[in-house]
């Protein structure tokens, strides 16, 4: 959870609709791909709107950090623990940040996404000698998965909205589901 508020604006735009962890920012020292579903993109498009980010008239960012501190902008925002606080006083429901990790793991296997891409996803290091022999990167597995995650997140959050009015589901995976 500290990686999205940690999350820089040029880590987004090095790739096309992923963004990009630095191995130094990662808990793990490894430098993590974590591909973007249509939803998380836009998601990241209202943030910019919200917080300020963009300056009107330069078309550029006012700040490096995606998610900039509200105080003064120039640091980013160090814990969500404030915001989570007010989500819970508000919803009444007893939960820590890193739950929705956990909660958004837990889900994808039940969508039928496969172990080895939920723990590509969440960055896990694999254990084991086949690690060793499998240089698949797992890019277009995991971008399916979160995919199909956007999708059954939106169709929860929006239920009216158009593409999810036919079946109220997320879009079936295919190389990430369980065989």
């Amino acid at each position: 959870m500290a990686i999205i508020g940690n999350l820089r604006n040029q880590w987004l735009k090095l790739l096309v609709n992923k963004f990009f962890v630095p191995s130094q920012f990662s808990t793990n020292k490894l430098c993590h791909r974590v591909p973007r579903s249509p939803r998380a993109s836009e998601v990241l498009n209202e943030a910019k709107e919200i917080t300020g980010r963009m300056d009107e008239k330069m078309e550029r960012e006012c700040s490096e950090w995606v998610f900039p501190n509200p105080a003064d902008g120039s640091e980013h925002v160090c814990s969500i623990q404030r915001p989570a606080q007010r989500v819970r006083v508000n919803s009444k429901i007893s939960y820590r940040a890193h739950d929705l990790r956990r909660t958004g793991a837990r889900m994808m296997a039940g969508m039928g996404v496969r172990r080895l891409v939920i723990a590509k996803i969440l960055n896990h290091v694999e254990p084991g000698v086949t690690k060793v022999y499998d240089g698949h990167s797992y890019e277009r597995e995991k971008q399916e998965a979160l995919n199909a995650w956007g999708a059954w997140i939106e169709a929860i959050v929006n239920p009216n909205r158009q593409e999810h009015e036919t079946t109220g589901k997320a879009a079936p995976i295919s190389a990430g589901t369980v065989r």
